[in-house]
């Protein structure tokens, strides 16, 4: 009887013993359990006190606690690594889409612009996006189709367009009150162009300021920009800047000012013919040049109303016709420069013009005069760097 009991007693412990493995495995695995664990080991008791050998030669032949604790968790490895793969296969998808979606930095079909990591197709969409805060720089990737641009806020929009070497064609950009286009060029190539396409109108409108407020400004300091039009309208209180490093070109007017300031700053370069009107002011820095082409019947630069002009030392008015023409109450100063005309250098109907400082005029054409005065006053005199003649008429 005892020896009978020590064998229940042994096969019981051998029972537990199993079942704890299996529960640890189970834990380790992380199934939960479906058989409370003392209905189970009560259940296998019962079982084991029937069939005592039967169990034993079975426990015997079956694969040993370990053995079954490998395998299960060697299975859930399996499983991890297939996860593990799978999340890198995701995580490759989602790159593959963030790319399809433009988060990436790697230009798309039809982008022409961006500004900072995010890509526009249009200019416009650009500055649309600048507008919601004080502006930005936007820098060309690509050429887009020629479009009307508007940059209009009254709330100090300050844009700068890097033209990173690329062919820019519009219809047009009307800059508003109180913001500001600076055209620079950051790319190690020729520099870029912006060129005017599929319109009569100007290639820049410059809107009108207020009482409280100022016009439009375009700064150009880098690039070539063209037009066969009017390159530049500039309205009351607005100011056109063209800095060493960008030429502005139109094959009949470059700039027309009303009540506007226009400087052409050191070693700039206009093509074209400008003209004010009203209060509008003109200042040539030194280097700084303004052509109109051989046959060309506007006046280099034309001045009406109570307009201005100031010439710096070794600036220059080079024209293919008429040079500088002065009207009602405006005034030029010629100061150190050089004046350079196919037919009537300097032809005044009215307000002044000074020459001083050394300052060149030259005529090329036959039967043309150097200063042609049929009203208003001419007053030439001698430099006070040398005692040099301020004017000569060759």
């Amino acid at each position: 009887m005892s020896g009978s009991a020590s064998i229940r007693d042994s096969r019981m412990k051998f029972a537990k013993g199993v079942l704890s493995a299996f529960m640890a495995v189970v834990t380790v695995v992380g199934f939960t359990p479906i058989v409370p664990y003392q209905a189970h080991a009560e259940e296998l008791a019962a079982a084991q006190q029937e069939t005592v050998a039967d169990e034993v030669d079975e426990a015997t032949s079956s694969p040993s606690v370990e053995e079954s604790a490998a395998q299960q968790t060697a299975t859930a490895n399996e499983a991890v690594a297939t996860q593990e793969e799978a999340g890198v296969e995701a995580d490759a998808q989602l790159q593959a889409q963030s790319e399809d979606e433009g988060t990436a930095l790697q230009p798309m079909s039809g982008v022409s612009c961006m500004v900072g990591d995010t890509f526009y197709e249009t200019i416009q969409d650009a500055v649309n996006a600048l507008a919601e805060g004080t502006g930005g720089t936007i820098k060309m990737i690509g050429s887009p189709e020629a479009a009307f641009v508007t940059v209009n806020n009254s709330s100090d929009l300050d844009i700068e367009i890097d033209l990173n070497g690329k062919t820019v064609p519009v219809k047009g950009i009307t800059v508003g009150n109180n913001s500001t286009v600076l055209f620079t060029d950051t790319s190690s190539e020729t520099p870029g162009k912006v060129v005017q396409e599929g319109s009569d109108g100007s290639l820049f409108e410059l809107n009108p300021g207020d009482a409280t407020t100022d016009g439009g400004c375009i700064m150009l300091s880098a690039g070539t920009f063209e037009s066969t039009y009017t390159a530049v309208s500039a309205n009351s209180k607005s100011m056109v800047i063209v800095n060493e490093g960008a030429s502005l070109t139109s094959s009949t007017r470059a700039i027309y000012a009303s009540d506007a300031t226009v400087n052409v700053n050191e070693n700039a370069s206009v093509s074209g013919y400008i003209e004010l009107v009203g209060t509008a002011g003109l200042s040539l820095g030194s280097g700084a040049k303004v052509k109109t082409a051989e046959g060309t019947t506007q006046p280099a630069v034309s001045l009406s109303n109570t307009a201005t002009l100031y010439m710096n030392t070794d600036s220059a008015i080079i024209a293919g016709g008429p040079a500088l023409s002065i009207a009602n109450t405006a005034e030029a100063t010629i100061s150190g420069a050089t004046v350079t005309a196919a037919n009537d250098a300097i032809s005044a109907s009215g307000g002044m013009v000074t020459v001083t400082n050394g300052s060149t005029i030259n005529v090329t054409g036959e039967s043309s005069a150097a200063i042609n005065v049929t009203d208003g006053t001419i007053d030439v005199m001698n430099t006070d760097a040398n005692d040099s003649t301020a004017t000569k008429v060759t």
